[in-house]
């Protein structure tokens, strides 16, 4: 399990998935945590998606991951034992990330045969 700090200086509230909102301004933090959504209005969804010990080509040895999606660029995040991840979303709704290993991976949405 990992746990995830949400700052927001985006001007608006944040919605999560888990029927709670980060309001302007503010910092929300998680306790153990799964995956989670976070919509940036106007901007789409930040995707949280624990991939537990799976892993995808490109990302980091470490036994844990979460795959981070926003906009269309994924990264993976990995951790052993317990996790941290901090995502802050400023005010023109990019977003940044730390505390983890972070690595952009190539998780294209259509696979062809």
């Amino acid at each position: 399990m990992y746990t995830v700090t949400i700052g927001n200086s985006f001007g608006q509230p944040l919605q999560l998935s888990l029927g709670t909102s980060v309001a302007a301004g503010t910092t929300w933090q998680s306790g153990n945590l799964g995956s989670l959504n976070i919509v940036v209005p106007g901007y789409g969804t930040i995707v949280l998606q624990d991939i537990a010990s799976n892993h995808i080509p490109g990302d980091s040895t470490e036994t844990w991951g979460v795959l981070v999606v926003y906009q269309g660029a994924p990264v993976v995040g990995r951790y052993e034992g317990r996790g941290s991840l901090a995502v802050t979303i400023n005010q023109y709704g990019q977003t940044s990330l730390a505390g983890m290993t972070l690595r952009e991976v190539d998780c294209p949405a259509l696979l062809l045969p």
